[in-house]
């Protein structure tokens, strides 16, 4: 079994997981295209880049990323719409 990095924690908790290793990449789905094995994210760095539908960034526009979506679904499913930003 595979031993994920703590700075990958914030991938692992929001949906990402990382099937293989290669070096200090960790490839598992992306949660950007939903493409299997395509996102790549550096254990020692937190950078990530998807190899299929090229979505990179660090730990930090991950989360601004995941947030975003978190926030759009709830604003859908209480039928409150926000002006584009």
């Amino acid at each position: 079994m595979m031993t994920i990095p703590k700075k990958l924690e914030a991938f692992t908790c929001h949906g990402v997981e990382f099937e293989s290793q290669a070096g200090d990449e960790y490839i598992g789905g992306c949660p950007f295209c939903y493409k299997e094995r395509h996102l790549y994210v550096n254990g020692a760095t937190g950078r990530y880049i998807c190899h299929a539908c090229d979505e990179r960034g660090n730990v930090i526009t991950f989360l601004t990323w995941h947030a975003k979506q978190v926030h759009e679904a709830t604003a859908t499913a209480v039928s409150i719409h926000f002006p584009e930003t």
